[in-house]
């Protein structure tokens, strides 16, 4: 049987969807911005990221914060 293809990896400007697959912490899905990809300590599979979160009717970043998520939890928006 074949292993399923690596998650793709998260690049500074994607636009992205974070919920509950991706972190416990975002039982109320957010939509975010890239703005980096922290070399912080981790685990496979999981990833560090600054993040601006985007106001869905605006487009205007409202707060930016570090967060911790599957990479295979992140949902590409375009």
């Amino acid at each position: 049987m074949g292993r399923n293809p690596a998650p793709r990896q998260p690049i500074p400007g994607d636009l992205v969807r974070l919920t509950q697959v991706a972190s416990i912490e975002f039982r109320t899905p957010v939509t975010v911005r890239i703005v980096a990809v922290l070399d912080w300590p981790t685990v496979e599979g999981r990833v560090w990221l600054s993040v601006d979160v985007i106001r869905l009717d605006t487009g205007a970043a409202t707060l930016r914060r570090s967060v911790f998520a599957k990479l295979d939890g992140l949902v590409y928006l375009g």
